[in-house]
């Protein structure tokens, strides 16, 4: 596949799942998930969305904050809330 057909591919993924929030992934031929230049720190972003779950009142267990993805512990606790 060439660059351009990677990013069709992303395009499309993304159009049905969303953009990506935690991982910037080499998709090959030049193309990332989030951008050849993107760092991603993983810990920050966990600290800060239990951070904001925690200062709006929302319940944050332990699994919660344990978790090492800052998007699935806010799906964790947004799927809570729903219930």
């Amino acid at each position: 596949m060439n660059s351009t057909q990677i990013e069709e591919c992303k395009v499309n993924i993304v159009r049905h799942w969303g953009e990506w929030a935690a991982r910037n992934i080499y998709l090959g031929e030049g193309v990332y998930t989030l951008g050849p230049d993107v760092q991603v720190d993983k810990l920050k972003r966990m600290v800060q969305t239990v951070s904001d779950f925690v200062w709006k009142g929302q319940a944050a267990t332990v699994e919660d904050i344990s978790d090492d993805g800052s998007l699935e512990v806010a799906r964790r606790i947004a799927a809570r809330q729903e219930r």
